[in-house]
């Protein structure tokens, strides 16, 4: 069945008449109302017309020998594509990389992909490593399946995430819709996106366990907004210290599993040892202190007992005063 795809054709007259289909997994609307919505950005959009209007990939034939001829099916040669265009945009040598390597190393993580996320489309896959090798989500040192891992997972839990929030004030194009979201809409927006923090900081209190992921930093940059982040000169620099340290423990060449992430751990760990950092290097350690900052933030709070939701409510009604 041929995928669902915006069609403009000719209409007597010499008009153009727009051809809405409706969405695979969400017939409500159609992928002309996503691509005219101009509450969206650009990015927002190519994100649900990737999950929404696209096969999962639980649906497809992705076999290695599946196709014509013994061949590879057209899903898993896609697939090949999306890896191998992203190993090509690391820039990575091949003394690094080998061709050898990239062979054995593609299947793998092709199964790897249909094994856990096969409730995302190819095309989903696509932007995950597109963004992901543009370090988007931050710095990576090697292409490996822990990689492609945090990748996948750091796209379904932030943007995918963020992208779906905007789904219900998308209106089908036969229905008048507002030129900008509410003031309510907004309000609900920024209420889910903090009811998912409070859920990762309740999580912490009750289990001890740290696994709120940080965003490009958004609620670091909020919490300083409210004046909730206020660190002395001295907090700060045991701040950085540490972050210098967590970061150089990670990347010491002794903890990679192969050869090139060795080399990269290397190149890393090297910088880090400088009493003056480069730009790139400074960029990793400010990125990780924030990250420390919001960590050390929860503890506090955990420690003195308090609730973040009652903190940041606080915090937001003197923001306003």
């Amino acid at each position: 069945m041929e995928n669902n795809k915006l069609q403009v054709i000719n209409n007597i007259g010499n008009e153009l008449t727009v051809i809405k289909t409706p969405l695979l997994y969400h017939p409500v609307l159609k992928d002309f109302d996503i691509q005219k919505c101009d509450i969206i950005d650009e990015n927002e959009k190519e994100i649900l017309l990737a999950t929404l209007n696209n096969p999962k990939i639980r649906t497809l034939d992705v076999t290695r020998d599946g196709g014509i001829n013994g061949l590879p099916t057209d899903p898993y040669s896609s697939l090949i594509d999306i890896i191998t265009l992203t190993i090509w945009e690391w820039g990575v040598s091949e003394e690094k990389f080998s061709k050898r390597d990239q062979k054995i190393f593609i299947p793998i993580a092709i199964d790897e992909i249909k094994r856990k996320y096969k409730n995302l489309t190819i095309e989903e896959v696509k932007i995950a490593f597109r963004n992901g090798v543009r370090r988007e989500y931050g710095e990576f040192y090697g292409i490996n399946i822990t990689t492609i891992n945090f990748w996948l997972d750091t796209y379904i839990e932030s943007e995918k995430h963020e992208a779906m929030l905007r789904l219900p004030y998308i209106k089908p194009s036969d229905v008048e819709k507002p030129k900008e979201l509410s003031e309510e809409e907004k309000l609900k927006l920024h209420t889910d996106w903090l009811n998912k923090v409070y859920n990762y900081f309740e999580n912490y209190k009750k289990n001890n366990i740290y696994d709120f992921y940080d965003f490009k930093n958004t609620f670091y940059l909020y919490c300083k907004k409210l004046g909730l982040i206020n660190l002395d000169e001295g907090q700060q620099q045991a701040i950085w210290d540490k972050a210098v340290e967590e970061l150089k423990l990670k990347h010491h060449p002794k903890n990679a599993k192969n050869f090139g992430q060795r080399i990269n751990f290397k190149n890393i760990y090297d910088k880090l040892k400088l009493d003056e950092v480069d730009k790139d290097g400074e960029a990793l350690i400010i990125n990780h202190a924030r990250k420390i900052t919001i960590r050390w933030f929860f503890k506090k709070l955990v420690k003195e007992n308090k609730e973040l939701k009652a903190v940041i409510e606080e915090a937001e009604l003197n923001l306003k005063k």
